[in-house]
């Protein structure tokens, strides 16, 4: 490890000199105002390098200071000062490591004493926003992004609550559809894990369809697996006087016409792949022209890049969040679009019911996001 402290003007100038001369593998260590002989001030920069390349210790290390290096015992497994911030590119490609950096340090500055780094100052506005997006389950590597693009434009007389939702809303609202429609001659299919809750959203849009928009709307079951399923269609089929396929027709084509908006419930995802490609295949014949993953607002954002995976052979278009009124931690809400490259369509709460179905509203669930507000009522 090689530690060496750079002198300059200002603080931006100090750095100049450790990129210069350490690269962009340097560490900040701390930074801090000094008085020169004169009595002026300049800042003071101290910077390290884990674990240096030759070429790196002999561009940093006076030749006597080297040679005692490479005599004494190696220094690698020195452990690294806690919460030292990394200088950083603002390559977007490098957000995994740039999130564990900033994540680290919004914890440890001020525990530590290092709410006067560069980069420390840098957060430090945003500890709290930081904070309650974590709490949130927001995506680790949308949360880095989100805090860069937040500092860039922080001043002193900001306010960070309101410069977060703004944030917020803007990227939310390019991962909601609010708008999304059907119209006769449409089939929308709802697909996902068992329990998810999609035979309670295919009532629900068959509520919304019938009661407010007057459609005339037909209910599909290709579930031939759980017990109970039909009765379930067939319950929502009675209350809202509308027809419902016997699902011993599921195998073969299911007819429709231009004006119907046919709904379709489905078994629940398989794990073993020749399943879910017999799925696909049934799925195919059904010729949806909308097909709505469903998965519940308990999901974990760590775990929704599987989902998406799982889900893909289906070729999902629109996305349904069930569940919350169960959770305030909507983070996941943003991993599934990020994971899935689709865009939210509909909440809802728990299964059960006919219910309420809701749009997105991105300056609502900012506002939950950020603990601002507790509900998405």
């Amino acid at each position: 490890m090689i530690i060496k402290t750079f002198t300059a003007d200002t603080a931006a100038s100090a750095l100049k000199k450790v990129r210069q001369e350490m690269g962009g593998d340097a560490i900040v260590l701390k930074t801090r105002e000094i008085s020169d002989q004169v009595g002026g001030r300049r800042m003071e920069v101290t910077a390290c390098l884990d674990k240096p390349s030759v070429a790196q210790a002999s561009a940093v290390l006076p030749d006597r200071t080297r040679q005692k290096s490479e005599a004494a015992t190696p220094l690698a497994s020195v452990a690294e000062p806690p919460g030292v911030a990394r200088i950083e590119s603002r390559d977007e490609s490098d957000l995994p490591d740039r999130i564990r950096r900033i994540e680290g340090m919004l914890e440890k500055m001020f525990s530590l004493g290092l709410e006067h780094t560069v980069e420390g100052e840098r957060y430090a506005p945003f500890k709290d926003i930081g904070r309650r997006l974590k709490e949130a389950d927001v995506p680790a590597g949308f949360l880095a992004s989100l805090l860069a693009a937040m500092a860039d434009e922080c001043h002193d007389d900001t306010d960070c609550l309101t410069l977060a939702r703004e944030h917020l809303v803007s990227r939310l609202s390019g991962m909601t559809q609010p708008d999304l429609r059907f119209h006769p001659g449409d089939r929308i299919l709802f697909i996902g894990p068992a329990g998810a809750g999609k035979s309670s959203v295919m009532g629900k849009v068959a509520a919304r369809l019938v009661a407010q928009q007057k459609r005339t709307v037909k209910l599909v079951t290709l579930d031939d697996i759980k017990i109970g399923a039909i009765d379930e269609i067939c319950s929502y089929g009675e209350l809202l006087g509308i027809e419902v396929t016997d699902p011993s027709r599921a195998g073969q084509d299911i007819p429709g016409d231009d004006q119907t908006i046919t709904l379709i419930d489905s078994p629940a995802l398989p794990r073993n792949s020749e399943k879910l490609q017999a799925l696909a295949v049934r799925i195919e014949r059904a010729r949806p022209t909308h097909r709505l993953a469903v998965y519940s607002a308990l999901t974990r954002s760590d775990d929704m890049a599987d989902f998406a995976r799982w889900i893909k052979p289906l070729s999902p278009t629109h996305i349904a969040v069930t569940m919350t009124d169960l959770t305030n931690r909507l983070g996941s809400v943003i991993a599934a679009a990020q994971c899935s490259g689709l865009k939210v369509g509909f909440f809802t709460d728990s299964p059960g019911g006919l219910g309420d179905i809701r749009v997105p509203d991105p300056d609502r669930l900012a506002r939950l996001l950020l603990q601002a507000e507790v509900s998405l009522e």
